[in-house]
C-alpha cells in the first residue's frame, strides 16, 4: 500500500531545523455536500484548518506522529498504522497523541447521577482509564472514540444522556462551520452534554428522545429540523477530541475517517508549533539569563581586582 505524506506549509521552523523539513503541497481531503440550514446556536462553532503536515516530528526518529493506544485495540491500532504520516506506539513517553477506545459505558458517578437500568459499566476499566488521563500533561493531544469521547467529555466537566434512540447505524452529520453534510457510522444508546468550554463542531439529527437517570423524557422532539444531538466535540484546554462515530472500523464511510484525521492532524500540528515556539523562547531566555550571569561573573572579579 502507497502512503501518501501530506505537509504542512506556513510553519516556522528555527534555523536549525530547516534542513530537516520538506514542504509539500497541501492536498485536500474532504469534498462533502453543502447544505443551507444555520448551523445549530448550542455552543460555538470552530473550523478547523485544512489539513496540511510537515513530514518531520520531534519525537519520533520514524518521522511519524505516534498514537498511543490506551488499553490497547487491534481495529485501532490498524487505523493509525494504515495511515499516512502515523503510527502506534506501546511507549507512553514517545506518544504524541492518547486514543481511548470504545466499548462499555462508563459509570454515571462519575459525572454525578445513578445509573439509569439501560446503562451497564466497568468500574475497573474507568479507574484504569482516569488513571492513565491524569498522567498525561495538557498539552498534549487525547483523542475519545465513541465510549472513549464520552469519558473525555466527562472529564472535562461534561455529563451524558443515559440513553437515546436513532443513533445505531450509519447517519448524516453535519460539520457545524460549514453546514457540510457527511455520513458517519453510529452504534451508541448514550448521548454526550457538553461541559463549560466545550467547541461543538459535528452534530445529527436523530434523536427522538433523551432520558437521564430516572428515566424522565429530558427532549420529545418537535425540531426535525435542527441537528441538535452533539457528535463531535473538542476542549481546546486539554486538547481533547471526543467524537461519537467509529473511524476504526473497517465498514466507516470514508468521509467521516477522513474528517476525523482532518481535526487531529490540525490540532497536533497547531500544538506542535506552540509548543516549538515555547521551546524556542525558553532558549532564548535561558541563552540571556546565561549571559547576563556571564555578565555579573566578569564585573565581580573586575571589581575584586
Amino acid at each position: 500500500m502507497t502512503k501518501k505524506i501530506i505537509t504542512k506549509p506556513n510553519f516556522i521552523i528555527p534555523d536549525e531545523e530547516v534542513a530537516l523539513i520538506e514542504l509539500k503541497p497541501t492536498e485536500k481531503i474532504i469534498t462533502p455536500v453543502v447544505v443551507t440550514p444555520p448551523a445549530p446556536a448550542v455552543a460555538k462553532t470552530y473550523n478547523p484548518t485544512p489539513v496540511n503536515l510537515l513530514s518531520f516530528n520531534k519525537k519520533s526518529t520514524a518521522g511519524a506522529i505516534l498514537a498511543y493506544i490506551v488499553g490497547g485495540g487491534y481495529q485501532e491500532e490498524r487505523l493509525f498504522r494504515n495511515r499516512a504520516n502515523w503510527d502506534v506506539t506501546t511507549i507512553r513517553t514517545l506518544a504524541d497523541i492518547f486514543v481511548f477506545t470504545g466499548g462499555e459505558d462508563i459509570n454515571p458517578a462519575l459525572y454525578g447521577e445513578e445509573p439509569h437500568s439501560s446503562v451497564s459499566f466497568s468500574d475497573h476499566r474507568d479507574r484504569r482509564e482516569l488513571d492513565a488521563y491524569n498522567t498525561i500533561p495538557a498539552d498534549v493531544l487525547k483523542f475519545g472514540i465513541c465510549r472513549g469521547g464520552q469519558l473525555l467529555n466527562v472529564l472535562n466537566g461534561g455529563k451524558l444522556y443515559q440513553h437515546v434512540d436513532g443513533h445505531h447505524g450509519n447517519h448524516l452529520i453535519k460539520d457545524t462551520k460549514t453546514n457540510a453534510l457527511m455520513m458517519s457510522n453510529s452504534i451508541h444508546h448514550q448521548m454526550m452534554i457538553p461541559g463549560p468550554g466545550a467547541v461543538i463542531l459535528a452534530t445529527a439529527n436523530m434523536s427522538t428522545f433523551r432520558i437521564n437517570a430516572h428515566g424522565d423524557f429530558l427532549r420529545e422532539r418537535d425540531d426535525f429540523d435542527q441537528f441538535s444531538d452533539p457528535e463531535v466535540i473538542w476542549y481546546p484546554k486539554t486538547n481533547s477530541l471526543c467524537v461519537q462515530g467509529h473511524p476504526e472500523y473497517p465498514n466507516c464511510p470514508i468521509v467521516f475517517r477522513e474528517f476525523v484525521f482532518d481535526l487531529l492532524e490540525t490540532y497536533y500540528w497547531d500544538l506542535f508549533a506552540e509548543n516549538a515556539v515555547k521551546s524556542d523562547f525558553k532558549d532564548k531566555i535561558e541563552k540571556q539569563l546565561k549571559h547576563a550571569n556571564d555578565l555579573g561573573d566578569a564585573l565581580t572579579r573586575h571589581s575584586l581586582n
